[in-house]
């Protein structure tokens, strides 16, 4: 597993995860963070499908802390990224950073 060196992705958001305030919804903040997360694990060769099928494992969300600075608007640019840091027994902590 790669430990701490930061993935990082530029994209923009979909106007479908956008809520009636204009604001996209945490929820698709969530999904947002699960393709990086996906997308660095296929860079690394550790895919999750192939982790899963070659080694019976799979990833299961337990906690998550989210902090919110601003909020993202219709079709704006944003840069994510993602890194994971040093396993704690069975604890694979990740965090993310998504800026505008």
């Amino acid at each position: 597993m790669v430990v701490n060196m930061r993935y990082r992705e530029e994209n923009v958001t979909r106007w479908h995860d956008i809520d009636a305030r204009r604001h996209v919804r945490p929820s698709f903040l969530l999904t947002y963070m699960q393709e990086l997360a996906c997308h660095q694990m296929e860079a690394a060769g550790q895919g999750l499908d192939a982790l899963r099928d070659t080694e019976g494992l799979a990833f299961i969300l337990t906690r998550m802390v989210m902090v919110f600075d601003g909020k993202l608007g219709p079709l704006e640019k944003y840069t994510a990224q993602t890194w994971i840091s040093p396993a704690r027994g069975l604890f694979y902590p990740r965090s993310f950073v998504i800026e505008r």
